[in-house]
């Protein structure tokens, strides 16, 4: 649950990513989804395929957000063509339950909102961009949401997987949609 009346300053807010030995700031992090929470409570330091980043209020030192980030790919099949596109995959996304819901927009128009989840998503986008124009040469991001999250991403710009994007088969992802956004 968010706090009333909590005022947050983006300019006052910084992203960055998270070496495994400092991962260790997150046990007191609760986003209210306990999988997500027990990721980050207890498998990020030795998930060696993800790399975290922490969205963090510079001013009182809180954690507003965590994400997990690794390498993947969208497999298409469509009868003729088999091909895999590579791709970031947003393996985990999390807001602090202190800062969900939090409109940092200052407008009294709903469709106009937004929330400091959005900034923390846009400045993680930016991030992958830099990633892949720099680095490893993928085109879209990924990600499986949970159901409470799918209008969240709707709203940011992800897509459902077309029917000829084939999602990854693993238990862990099961009731989660999955999404994507070209880079």
């Amino acid at each position: 649950m968010s706090m009333a009346g909590l005022r947050v300053n983006l300019n006052e807010c910084h992203m960055e990513a998270v070496s495994n030995e400092s991962a260790s700031i997150f046990s007191e992090f609760t986003c209210g989804n306990p999988s997500i929470d027990k990721y980050f409570h207890d498998d990020v330091m030795t998930d060696a395929k993800n790399v975290c980043y922490v969205f963090r209020n510079q001013k009182n030192g809180d954690i507003i957000g965590l994400a997990a980030l690794c390498c993947s790919g969208i497999n298409l099949d469509d009868h003729d063509l088999v091909e895999l596109i590579p791709a970031v995959k947003i393996d985990y996304f999390a807001v602090s339950e202190k800062y969900q819901d939090i409109d940092v927009s200052n407008s009294n128009n709903p469709d106009d909102k937004y929330y400091i989840s959005d900034a923390f998503l846009c400045l993680l986008i930016q991030e992958i961009r830099r990633i892949a124009e720099a680095y490893i040469g993928a085109t879209h991001i990924i990600l499986y949401s949970v159901p409470d999250a799918i209008h969240f991403y709707e709203r940011n710009l992800f897509g459902d997987f077309e029917r000829y994007m084939k999602p990854e088969q693993y238990h862990y992802l099961d009731g989660c949609k999955p999404m994507y956004m070209a880079l």
